[in-house]
């Protein structure tokens, strides 16, 4: 009885030495239908795994901290599980070892702000999302750290104004967007800040009346409707030289 005994307290002391142990990951685990499992087995996974993911799994779902590794062996990503579900802080890497993101899953989405950042460490952009969706006021920066564009969005579309600039500082285009869509009066500008051209739009497509303007800040062609009515063309002095059903470059 006692040698039976000591059998079996042996036998299960090494099943749970064998049950702590870390499993390569990139050598002996698949993934089924979401689930992970050791090679060769049908079981879902419960234990701790190593390598290019590293982290604990219970019932072949990650669960609490987890770590995810470039090729090169640089953290790719850290956070938190639960459930097999994204939760809490986590942090994105490039693979030179900069800081890519961080922010906030709720529910396996991204909730609250984020904000993104070039391999070079500078920011790229920062914002809130909403369950997964981009809301409410948003900023994006040139690698060169100057402004690119702001402005709001709703349910992970653009909305209201939207400003952008060119990678120098000067003014590029302005307009008003509703549900991500082009709407109203929009304004395009030159690299060297003269006007480029004044367009209306409505949800996305190009109506009313436009006028595009040379780089010297000279009006080229306009338009009351160009789809229906064409283009009016004017020279360098502002005068009239044609009318024409299809765009053309202008005349000099």
């Amino acid at each position: 009885m006692i040698f039976i005994l000591c059998i079996s307290v042996f036998f299960n002391f090494f099943s749970l030495a064998s049950a702590g142990e870390s499993i390569d990951y990139d050598k002996d685990v698949v993934i089924r239908n979401g689930l992970y499992f050791k090679k060769f087995t049908d079981t879902p996974l419960t234990g701790a795994v190593s390598g290019v993911k590293s982290g604990n799994l219970v019932g072949g779902k990650r669960e609490g901290p987890w770590r995810e590794y470039w090729d090169n062996g640089q953290l790719a990503d850290k956070g938190f599980f639960t459930n097999g579900v994204r939760t809490g802080v986590w942090e994105g890497y490039w693979e030179n070892g900069q800081l890519w993101n961080v922010g906030v899953y709720k529910k396996g989405l991204r909730n609250g702000m984020w904000a993104f950042y070039y391999s070079d460490g500078t920011v790229w952009s920062k914002g809130a999302f909403e369950m997964g969706k981009r809301t409410g006021f948003w900023v994006e920066y040139f690698k060169n750290g100057q402004l690119w564009n702001k402005g709001n969005y709703i349910a992970g579309e653009r909305e209201g104004l939207w400003v952008e600039y060119h990678d120098h500082g000067v003014l590029s285009k302005r307009g008003e967007y509703i549900s991500g869509l082009e709407n109203g009066l929009w304004e395009v500008y030159w690299e060297h800040g003269q006007i480029r051209y004044k367009a209306e739009w409505s949800e996305g497509e190009e109506v009313g009346k436009w006028q595009v303007h040379r780089r010297d800040g000279s009006l080229c062609k306009t338009s009351d409707d160009f789809v229906l009515k064409g283009w009016t063309y004017f020279d360098k002095n502002g005068v009239k030289v044609a009318e024409l059903p299809f765009g053309h470059r202008c005349f000099d």
